[in-house]
């Protein structure tokens, strides 16, 4: 039997355990057990182990070391990981013309265009191309961008670029079998077991809002703020959380996914304070551990959280305030982690997304 040829890329593979970086190892791990495919996966960090993955690690200059960066819209240089994706685009080309690949997944616009024309060109003239957007639009304006199927994380987003490419919409997900509620004792986790508990999980990054955040839950009564995670803006926000809340704040760093389990579950509510979010794939887990969300009232983030937490205008500071606190009520904090649970168990698994990426390369190739 002929095998299918997959080549996955994505940069953070290998080091970094949140957003795209959970989604493309979720789908690999289950890629993988397809008799039909042989998966080949490119990105730049040492630790990526998944059984029967070709793991091809290209040695790159990481996002960390781009601390201190200038900002260049026009080259869609604004942040430490476009850096990142600028050079492991440049090195990636000689790794990946070693390897004859049918199909090719990528996410990183758009650097990784690049290296994937050389490839179509001098490599393989026929291999598909299918794009994961993670949530983002601006390569739907650029006259450089090409594709065979771009695959959407919401039917918003998928509609949307249905208008000028061929689009499917493949959600992101949980494993609710490790994401589940659980019963966990505060004091093992050395957060105060008499404080009302606001979780957030996301990069400690400008675009995050998360000192706003900060701000926000220093004007609610008897508040205690979590932060799991890294980023740019790590000092700045640990000075301003320890000059508006001084103790009632922790921040720890990067967390595996056991361990988020169990800070999600002890949480009262989570929040996730940004404007703008590719998806939002802590919204999931966190409404998978059966705690409420509060977060941007988006099309794309009401079409995620449902009935599982509280979508407002995180700009105004008085609603977010006010939002926050009414999750201080035990029995609607239940009765909303209960609904938000039963909708991820619905509407978010993995398992179903990895099946829908089988299915479409099959189409492709076909």
């Amino acid at each position: 039997m002929k095998k299918i040829k997959v080549g996955i890329i994505l940069s953070g593979l290998g080091y970094i355990e949140r957003g795209n970086e959970v989604a493309f190892t979720e789908y690999i791990k289950r890629l993988v057990k397809k008799e039909d495919l042989k998966i080949f996966v490119f990105g730049s960090g040492k630790n990526f182990k998944v059984k029967n993955a070709t793991y091809i690690r290209v040695p790159c200059l990481m996002r960390h070391w781009f601390n201190r960066h200038i900002k260049i819209k026009r080259l869609h240089l604004t942040h430490n990981h476009d850096y990142e994706n600028l050079f492991f685009s440049i090195l990636i080309i000689p790794w990946l013309l070693k390897q004859k690949l049918d199909i090719i997944l990528f996410s990183s616009f758009p650097f990784t265009l690049l290296p994937l024309k050389i490839y179509s060109k001098f490599r393989n003239k026929k291999v598909k191309i299918v794009f994961n957007p993670g949530g983002g639009t601006a390569f739907f304006y650029s006259r450089f961008f090409s594709a065979n199927v771009v695959a959407a994380t919401d039917p918003i987003s998928q509609q949307f670029f249905s208008k000028r490419f061929n689009s499917v919409c493949i959600p992101a997900g949980v494993d609710i079998n490790i994401f589940k509620p659980q019963k966990i004792s505060r004091k093992e986790l050395k957060i105060p077991e008499d404080k009302f508990i606001i979780f957030s999980s996301s990069a400690l990054d400008p675009i995050k809002r998360l000192d706003f955040l900060i701000k926000a839950v220093s004007k609610i009564k008897n508040a205690y703020l979590v932060f799991s995670s890294t980023g740019v803006q790590e000092k700045y926000l640990k000075k301003l959380g320890k000059e508006l809340l001084g103790e009632n704040i922790r921040f720890l760093g990067m967390v595996n996914q056991f361990d988020l389990v169990k800070y999600y579950s002890s949480a009262d509510v989570f929040c996730l304070p940004s404007k703008i979010e590719p998806f939002g794939l802590v919204l999931v887990e966190a409404m998978a551990c059966q705690t409420p969300v509060v977060t941007n009232n988006t099309d794309i983030q009401k079409w995620i959280v449902k009935d599982g937490g509280s979508c407002v205008n995180v700009s105004d500071m008085d609603v977010l305030v006010r939002v926050l606190e009414k999750y201080k009520d035990k029995k609607l904090a239940e009765e909303t982690g209960i609904k938000g649970r039963k909708n991820v168990q619905e509407r978010f698994s993995w398992d179903t997304a990895a099946e829908k990426y089988y299915r479409l390369f099959k189409k492709l190739i076909k």
